[in-house]
């Protein structure tokens, strides 16, 4: 399967490459980062990370992943992914992480998050986009708002409350203009 480069005026969507992974596993090793995501901060080597993670960079199925790179210079700022893609049931869930702090607040996120979900929208034929973030992550929350998820409903796993959110097709055009 093929992966496409979808591109905005900030930042680039690109198929994920191996040349990630150096930056990916430095972020995944980031306490604060980690803190945002519900995830704990990797204790493994780079060579191990490799080893398990290299579907990452050949996706396929049920999920498609990308690197967020910055546009024109090419930085990679983050990843985003489509993931659980069932077209029967026409929806996907997504997540989306900015692991340089530089570019957190900057309108980077909300850009991938609108792109990606245009392009899913499109492709798959979805009429759901289903997302999940910390309670206390208000930068995430207000990321997915202004790009037209609303709550739909709370989880609790491994102790964190987490915000059930989603965007139907039907919104779409009002939140991607």
């Amino acid at each position: 399967m093929t992966i496409p480069s979808l591109t905005g005026r900030k930042v680039c969507l690109c198929p994920k490459s191996i040349a990630d992974a150096e930056q990916d596993y430095y972020w995944q090793k980031d306490t604060e980062l980690m803190a945002f995501s519900g995830n704990e901060p990797l204790k493994m080597s780079f060579s191990d990370y490799l080893t398990q993670s290299m579907a990452a960079y050949n996706p396929g199925g049920e999920m498609e992943i990308f690197a967020i790179r910055t546009t024109p210079e090419n930085r990679h700022i983050g990843n985003c992914a489509l993931y659980h893609i069932d077209q029967t049931a026409g929806e996907a869930q997504l997540g989306i992480a900015i692991g340089e702090q530089d570019y957190w607040s900057k309108g980077c996120g909300s850009e991938a998050v609108k792109i990606l979900s245009n392009y899913a929208f499109a492709k798959f034929g979805l009429v759901r986009l289903r997302l999940k973030t910390l309670e206390n992550n208000a930068r995430a929350k207000r990321c997915f708002e202004k790009c037209g998820f609303t709550p739909c409903g709370t989880l609790t796993y491994e102790g964190r409350r987490y915000i059930l959110m989603e965007l139907i097709a039907t919104s779409l055009s009002d939140s991607l203009g």
